[in-house]
């Protein structure tokens, strides 16, 4: 046996104290294009494969939009998830908002909802691409992006902080 093994391992904090993702909000077609022409000039927007070219359109054929899977293996200094939450199926918006919310178990979902397992495998790519500043963007409103974004910003327990911030798209830094 081994008795200098670990038995369990201590709470993992990272090695280094970064800024926390950002959400934004209701940001419109109008005001994305003016924050990646200006403060976030570079930054690598990463929506569903199959909005993509959608996306790269509306924003003025900005040449950084990539489907998740396309990126995949890459890295770049800013992302932006632009509207994942919202383009989730309609018939999985209130399954997400179930998991989010912690009211139903991942492995009860893997079976009725297998679907919602993929789209967790995309969001953890489409964050781990992120090498210094991280935001959630969504134009409108949606169950699992209301819910998402309500458990990102919130705090879970009054020791910690919340996973992300809330910002106004003006106020947004470069």
């Amino acid at each position: 046996h081994f008795p200098s093994s670990a038995k369990q391992l201590k709470k993992d904090k990272g090695l280094f104290q970064g800024s926390r993702p950002g959400v934004l909000l209701g940001a419109s077609i109008h005001q994305l294009n003016t924050l990646l022409s200006d403060k976030l000039k570079g930054a690598v927007v990463l929506t569903h494969d199959e909005s993509a070219h959608h996306w790269r359109r509306m924003l003025n054929d900005y040449k950084l939009v990539y489907g998740i899977r396309d990126a995949k293996g890459l890295e770049f200094k800013t992302v932006i998830i632009l509207d994942f939450f919202r383009e989730i199926p309609s018939s999985l918006q209130k399954p997400w908002r179930e998991l989010v919310l912690g009211r139903v178990a991942q492995d009860n979902l893997e079976h009725s909802h297998p679907l919602i397992c993929t789209l967790l495998k995309l969001l953890y790519t489409g964050v781990t691409r992120c090498i210094e500043q991280l935001f959630f963007v969504e134009t409108k409103s949606s169950t699992a992006g209301d819910s998402t974004m309500r458990w990102l910003t919130q705090k879970h327990s009054h020791n910690e902080a919340t996973f992300a911030t809330r910002n106004n798209i003006n106020d947004v830094e470069a």
